[in-house]
C-alpha cells in the first residue's frame, strides 16, 4: 500500500511541475502584456507628436490669444502650469492621490485639483534668447494638440481600472513640457510661492530615451587649483561636484557608471575595478563619495584617461559590468598639463592615449573649467574621438553649462520606435513607487522630443515580484541605439563639433546651420492664455497664487490665521476708538462745567445754550462733526451733509471714504475674484 502511494506521488510530480511551469509562463505572459500595453500608450503619444510636428507650419496661424476660461476645445492657447488661472475642466479628485496634509491644512476636502480635459504648459526657468523664445512658442503651439491622445489614453485607463497616471511630452529645441492631467499645484511649485525649475531634457526618462543604454565614466580634476573660489565664495571643486552629481542624476538602471578623480595621480572613486550598474542606490552612494573629495596636488591628464580606458576594458556584458552600448567619458579640468605638449606639438604619449580611446570607440566630452584652463588638450581628445569640447567661464555654473554632453548623446543616436524604462522612484504625490516609459521622436535628422507615461510598480507586481518586474524592464531597454560617430555624424552633432572648433568640422550640404528653424514668428502670448515672465515664469497679474489655492480643495477663502488676525485687529481698533471717544467726552465735560460755573444764570451765552440731551450730542456740538459722519461703521447717514453750513474737524472713522465715492461691490472696480485653481515628482 505504501509502495503504491509512493508510486502515485512520484507520478504526480511531473504533472505538478508542468502546472507550475504553466502558471509561471502565464504570469510572465501577463507581465509582458501589461508592459506592452504601457509602451503602446507612449507610442501613441510619440506618433501623435511626430504628425503634429510634421504639420506645425500649418498650425501656427491658428494659435492666437484666447482666455483661460474658454473650453479646451474652443481655446487656441495652453494653460500655464505655473499660472493662477486654471482651465474650466479643473476638478477636485483623488485620482492621483491625496494632497499633502501640511499644504492643505484647514481645507475640508482631502483631494487635489486636476484637469483631465487637457495638458498644461511648462517652460524651464532662466534667461532665454529671442530665438529660444520663438522656438518655445512654436513648440507650445503644436504640442497643445497632444491633449486629444492624452484624453484617449486616460479613458482607456479608466475602462481598465488602472491608475490615471501622468502623461507628458518634452520638446528638445526649447525644453517645453506638455503635462497631463493639467495641474498648477504641488508638482509645479517647490514652495508656498513661486515655481520650481523643470527642464525635461535633464530628466532621467528623457536622457534614457534619447541616448539609450551607455557606459559612462566621469573623469574629474581634483587638483589644488580646484580650491579657487568665484565671486560668490564657491570653490571650483564645489561647482564640479554639483555638475558631476547632476550628470549622475540623469542615469538609469540601464546604464553603467564609474568616477575617476585625478591630480598628479588618478584613482577610482569607491575603488571598484569595473563599472557598476547605475541603480538609484549606486547613484546616491557615488554622489556622497563625490561630495567628500578634496582639492590637492598638481594636474596630469594621461594617468586619468589611461585608468578610464582600463575600466572600460575590464567591464563587459558577460560580467554584468557593461551595457554593451556606447562608451562615453565626461572629462572636466581647470588646469594645464604641460607634459602633454612639447612646444606646439602633442607628445607621443598623449597621442597614444587619444588614439587608444578612438580605436576603442570611446567618445570623450570635455570641458575646460575657468579662464585659466587648457584648451588644446581637452579639445584635442574630444574632437579626435568624435566628441565635443566646451569652455566654462569662471562666472558660469558648470551644471547649467554642460549642455553639450546632453546634446551630443541626444543628437548622435537614431533608433526610432525604441522604448526606455526609467529606474524606480517614489512619486512626489505619495502614490508609491513609479517607473516611466519613454520613447524618442525624430523628424528626419533631428530629435523633436521625448514622449513618456508613468506606471505604478504595484500594477506590474500583480504579475511578478519586484525583482522579476525590474529585470523585465531592464530587458525591455537593452537594445543599443545607432550611435553616429566619426565619419557618420548627424547634422545636429556636426553643428556641435563646429561650435567646439574641431579641426575639419563643417556642416555637410543639406544641413541647416540652426536647429529647428521656425516657420513663422509667434510669441508666447499667442500660445499661453495668461501672460507670464518667460525667465521666472512669474505671472503678470501679480505673481503666484498661494499653493493651497491652486492645489487643495475645500479651503476657506481666508486661512484660520488670517481670520483670527482680522478679528483681533478689529477688537483692538474698536477698543482704541472707544478710548479716544471717551477721553474726548471727559475733557469736554470738564471744559463746559468750568465755564458754566463762571457764567451768571441770568446771562446765558451761545455755548451753554446748546441742548445737553446726551453725551453724543455734546461731543457733536463741541467738535462740530457733520451729521453724515455720526454713524456706525458701514451704516447709512440719516441726513445729508451740507458743507456750506458746517465744517468737518474729525471724521468719525479714520480713513473713511465719503459715501458718494465709495465703489459698489461687486462691480467694475471690484477686486478680481480668486480663480478656482487646480492641484513632478511626476518624473
Amino acid at each position: 500500500m505504501m509502495f503504491n502511494r509512493n508510486k502515485i506521488a512520484l507520478a504526480l510530480v511531473p504533472a505538478m511541475l508542468a502546472i507550475l511551469a504553466l502558471a509561471v509562463q502565464e504570469s510572465d505572459a501577463s507581465l509582458q502584456n501589461i508592459i506592452s500595453e504601457k509602451e503602446a500608450e507612449t507610442r501613441a503619444i510619440a506618433d501623435r507628436a511626430q504628425a503634429l510636428f510634421a504639420g506645425k507650419c500649418g498650425l501656427l496661424s491658428k494659435c492666437k490669444p484666447s482666455e483661460c476660461s474658454m473650453s479646451a476645445e474652443d481655446r487656441t492657447t495652453m494653460v500655464p502650469q505655473c499660472g493662477n488661472e486654471p482651465g474650466p475642466g479643473m476638478e477636485c479628485t483623488e485620482a492621483l492621490g491625496k494632497p499633502s496634509p501640511d499644504t492643505c491644512k484647514g481645507c475640508s476636502q482631502k483631494s487635489q485639483k486636476l484637469d483631465f480635459t487637457e495638458g498644461y504648459l511648462r517652460l524651464p526657468l532662466g534667461a532665454k534668447s529671442q530665438a529660444q523664445l520663438g522656438l518655445a512658442a512654436e513648440s507650445a503651439c503644436w504640442m497643445r494638440g497632444l491633449s486629444d491622445v492624452f484624453v484617449k489614453n486616460d479613458k482607456a485607463r479608466q475602462s481598465a481600472g488602472t491608475l490615471r497616471a501622468w502623461q507628458y511630452f518634452g520638446s528638445h529645441s526649447a525644453g517645453v513640457t506638455n503635462m497631463y492631467p493639467g495641474s498648477q499645484g504641488a508638482y509645479a511649485r517647490t514652495d508656498k510661492e513661486g515655481c520650481g525649475n523643470y527642464d525635461p531634457r535633464r530628466r532621467p526618462w528623457y536622457v534614457a530615451a534619447s541616448s539609450g543604454p551607455k557606459d559612462i565614466i566621469l573623469v574629474l580634476d581634483t587638483s589644488g587649483s580646484m580650491g579657487a573660489t568665484d565671486s560668490s565664495g564657491t570653490t571650483r571643486l564645489e561647482l564640479m561636484q554639483a555638475a558631476g552629481s547632476a550628470v549622475l542624476d540623469t542615469l538609469t538602471q540601464n546604464d553603467f557608471v564609474s568616477v575617476v578623480r585625478f591630480e598628479y595621480t588618478a584613482s577610482v572613486l569607491q575603488g571598484s575595478s569595473r563599472l557598476q550598474r547605475a541603480t538609484p542606490e549606486k547613484i546616491k552612494s557615488l554622489q556622497e563619495s563625490l561630495s567628500q573629495t578634496l582639492a590637492s596636488g598638481g594636474t596630469k591628464f594621461i594617468p586619468a584617461l589611461q585608468l578610464a580606458k582600463q575600466l572600460f576594458d575590464a567591464s563587459t556584458v558577460s560580467n554584468d559590468a557593461s551595457s554593451g552600448c556606447q562608451k562615453v567619458i565626461v572629462f572636466l579640468t581647470d588646469g594645464i598639463d604641460s607634459s602633454i605638449k612639447s612646444g606646439n606639438s602633442f607628445t607621443s604619449s598623449w597621442n597614444t592615449v587619444v588614439q587608444d580611446l578612438s580605436n576603442s570607440r570611446i567618445t570623450v566630452v570635455s570641458f575646460s573649467l575657468s579662464n585659466d584652463a587648457d584648451d588644446s588638450g581637452p579639445r584635442n581628445v574630444a574632437c579626435d574621438t568624435g566628441g565635443v569640447w566646451s569652455r566654462i567661464d569662471d562666472a558660469t555654473n558648470p551644471t547649467a553649462a554642460m549642455t553639450s554632453y546632453y546634446e551630443l548623446l541626444a543628437q548622435s543616436v537614431r533608433t526610432p520606435n525604441t522604448v526606455a524604462w526609467s529606474s524606480p522612484y517614489e512619486d512626489a504625490g505619495g502614490l508609491g513607487t513609479m517607473v516611466s516609459v519613454a520613447m524618442p521622436v525624430y523628424s528626419l535628422d533631428e530629435l523633436v522630443g521625448v514622449a513618456s507615461t508613468d506606471v505604478l510598480i504595484s500594477e506590474l507586481e500583480q504579475f511578478g515580484n519586484y525583482n522579476t518586474v525590474l529585470n523585465s524592464l531592464i530587458s525591455q531597454s537593452q537594445s543599443c541605439p545607432d550611435f553616429r560617430n566619426v565619419g557618420n555624424f548627424t547634422c545636429a552633432a556636426e553643428r556641435l563639433r563646429v561650435a567646439s572648433q574641431c579641426p575639419g568640422a563643417s556642416l555637410p550640404s543639406g544641413c541647416s546651420a540652426t536647429e529647428g528653424a521656425t516657420c513663422s514668428a509667434i510669441s508666447l502670448n499667442d500660445v499661453s492664455c495668461s501672460k507670464f515672465d518667460s525667465n521666472t515664469l512669474k505671472n503678470d497679474d501679480g505673481g503666484w497664487a498661494k499653493l493651497n489655492k491652486v492645489y487643495c480643495c475645500g479651503c476657506p477663502a481666508l486661512s484660520r490665521g488670517a481670520i483670527a488676525g482680522i478679528v483681533i485687529g478689529g477688537v483692538v481698533f474698536i477698543a482704541v476708538l472707544s478710548y479716544v471717544f471717551w477721553k474726548k467726552q471727559v475733557l469736554c465735560c470738564k471744559h463746559i462745567k468750568g465755564r458754566s460755573q463762571k457764567t451768571p444764570t441770568n446771562a446765558p451765552n451761545a455755548e451753554t445754550a446748546v441742548p445737553m440731551q446726551n453725551k453724543n450730542n455734546m461731543f457733536a456740538a463741541n467738535q462740530q462733526v457733520a451729521p453724515a459722519q455720526q454713524v456706525a461703521i458701514g451704516a447709512a447717514p440719516t441726513a445729508a451733509y451740507n458743507p456750506a453750513s458746517q465744517a468737518v474737524s474729525h471724521p468719525a472713522v479714520v480713513g473713511a471714504v465719503p459715501a458718494a465715492t465709495a465703489p459698489a461691490y461687486p462691480g467694475p472696480s471690484a477686486p478680481p475674484a480668486y480663480p478656482q485653481p487646480p492641484a513632478f515628482q511626476a518624473a
